[in-house]
């Protein structure tokens, strides 16, 4: 594989995205494109029009028919000028592949790196994102090389909610913490409404007459408990004596007498007469 020389374009304005190797999107993808082919064509030199460049069918390859080469590209054509966009859409570079891949399935050559801001999705934009490809490489200086290639799934979304932060394991701890508070406060409410709709259940199958009478019994039981007293008690509040009473008569006769039992009634001489 013959080792592509440096191109002759500068990316001064653009220092974030070079790689750690010093070299610039036109260099990078100039170095990828070696992998399929030695031609390197007109996609990596000097820009003579403002004409979006696509790839023909002949200089389409496996390499260019990338999401990663097509951003490079793009970012190399940006460098050149500072009249806006002049790189084509994802669609328009793509229309004369015969296959298609994102990110750079195939091995990458030991003399680069691609910063991770090559890898972003453009499949739903449809267009490279300057703004993204800046912030990305600003805040993760992480590139890819031959030792370590990314996976397509590891490509960078195509909005700023993508810069992913790290989570701490507070975090985490506090999430696990209140969805188990949650659960318990949860069950205890439907054990709750589960008792209660049980009780009202049982209560609204008794027949209105058990209802009524258990009602009346316990009406009944408390006003015996608050109205009336036993006999025994009465007796010892008044200071009744024991019947039959034993009453001794002038002539010295006893009879016993009990004013709720006549037939109790009897008498007898005392036999001292």
């Amino acid at each position: 594989m013959t080792t592509p020389s440096s191109t002759s374009i500068s990316c001064v304005q653009y220092n974030w995205a070079s790689n750690s190797l010093g070299q610039d999107p036109c260099d990078v993808a100039e170095r990828l494109n070696s992998v399929c082919t030695t031609s390197n064509g007109s996609y990596f030199v000097e820009l003579t029009s403002d004409e979006d460049y696509t790839l023909s069918e002949e200089d389409q390859n496996p390499c260019l028919c990338t999401s990663v080469a097509y951003n490079l590209v793009s970012m190399c054509r940006l460098c050149q000028t500072d009249d806006g966009k002049v790189y084509p859409t994802w669609s328009q570079w793509s229309t004369n592949c015969s296959s298609l891949n994102t990110g750079f399935p195939l091995g990458l050559p030991g003399d680069t790196a691609v910063p991770d801001w090559a890898y972003q999705d453009i499949s739903e934009s449809d267009a490279f994102n300057e703004t993204l490809a800046a912030e990305v490489a600003t805040t993760d200086h992480s590139e890819s090389s031959s030792s370590a290639l990314p996976s397509s799934t590891s490509a960078v979304s195509p909005t700023s909610s993508s810069v992913r932060f790290p989570k701490g394991p507070n975090s985490d701890t506090a999430v696990i913490v209140g969805s188990l508070l949650g659960g318990l406060i949860g069950v205890a409410l439907l054990v709750v409404a589960i008792l209660f709709f049980i009780r009202r259940r049982r209560r609204s199958r008794m027949a209105p007459s058990t209802v009524y009478l258990e009602a009346s019994h316990s009406k009944e039981d408390t006003a015996s408990r608050g109205r009336y007293t036993s006999v025994d008690a009465l007796k010892t509040e008044r200071a009744v004596p024991d019947l039959p009473l034993n009453i001794v008569s002038d002539d010295h006769s006893s009879f016993s007498f009990d004013p709720y039992d006549p037939s109790l009634t009897s008498s007898e001489k005392d036999p001292s007469q």
